[in-house]
């Protein structure tokens, strides 16, 4: 694209300095397995937030595998490898299956992600999506030209993949519904998290009752664009404010969207931010800071039976 410099979900950084970690987002510690060719997957720990519950009978965690209460039955975040994850992925969703299970999802279950382009392309998952009524039971569908999933099938697992980019997750408080948005800066400058909301109330969600949670992602103290690409968000989006540094300006993606949701009529309360920065953490993947080393961060939602 003219006037920028791709690179991963994001743009070139001319820092290369590691924070201290989160701040923001509550913590629960776990073993993990450590691995010696990804920094990120020798951590103990996943930064987790607790997010607001969605009804009062419901509560609603999002933390390592088992997953939450009814009726959402996944709704957590874990880790993949980076090189393991670019040179093969088949053994990477087989090895998502199997944490699946050990989760103690029923055995029919079945995964779906988008082909992730970052694009604006949302899918519908229903009971009666003929992909997924083709699939036998612990398959694994992509969803071509996807970059939004909103899932009301039971026992179907929607997966997005990030290192950099906005996960952004989406659920209804009084219907079992639910969306996964991947807004990377083309994403986000397209508005894939207000579509995935605008499909959502089109099927019948009311936006006082969505709630979207943001999670961990590149933050605009990392996020450099040349004045061109800035120029073009700053149109895109007057109400948002870019960082003016030598020569570039940072773009703050939770912050623009955050205010996607809110143009979409959800209340400041019905939109939460983790908070965390990947780039910050090196406990976290984030390709701007470890580029083919990095791993992805898998953010899952799935609905119990219903």
């Amino acid at each position: 694209m003219p006037g920028a410099r791709r690179h991963g979900a994001g743009w070139p950084t001319r820092s290369g300095r590691h924070g201290k970690g989160p701040t923001g987002c509550q913590q629960k510690r776990r073993r993990r397995k450590p691995s010696v060719t990804h920094p990120s997957a020798t951590a103990q720990a996943v930064p987790i937030t607790a997010l607001p519950p969605p009804a009062a009978a419901a509560p609603l965690h999002c933390f390592p595998s088992p997953g939450s209460l009814p009726p959402w039955l996944v709704m957590d975040m874990v880790i993949a490898d980076g090189p393991a994850w670019s040179q093969n992925r088949r053994v990477q969703w087989r090895r998502e299956t199997d944490r699946l299970v050990a989760a103690g999802l029923h055995p029919d279950f079945r995964i779906v992600h988008g082909g992730q382009t970052h694009g604006d392309g949302v899918a519908v998952v229903d009971p009666d999506h003929p992909l997924l009524r083709a699939a036998g039971p612990r398959a694994v569908i992509s969803l071509p030209q996807t970059d939004a999933i909103i899932v009301t099938a039971p026992d179907t697992v929607a997966v997005i993949v990030t290192a950099d980019c906005v996960p952004a997750m989406v659920w209804d408080a009084a219907t079992p519904r639910a969306a996964l948005a991947h807004a990377g800066w083309r994403g986000t400058y397209h508005r894939i998290l207000a579509k995935a909301l605008r499909r959502m109330i089109a099927l019948g969600s009311r936006p006082q009752d969505l709630r979207v949670w943001l999670g961990p992602s590149i933050c605009g103290r990392h996020y450099e664009v040349d004045d061109a690409l800035a120029g073009r968000f700053a149109a895109a989006f007057p109400e948002a404010t870019s960082i003016a540094v030598p020569q570039y300006r940072r773009l703050d993606l939770p912050a623009l969207n955050a205010w996607q949701a809110r143009s979409m009529g959800l209340a400041a309360e019905q939109v939460t931010g983790c908070g965390v920065c990947v780039f910050e953490d090196a406990r976290l993947p984030s390709w701007r800071r470890e580029r083919d080393a990095a791993g992805r961060l898998l953010t899952r939602v799935a609905l119990a039976g219903v």
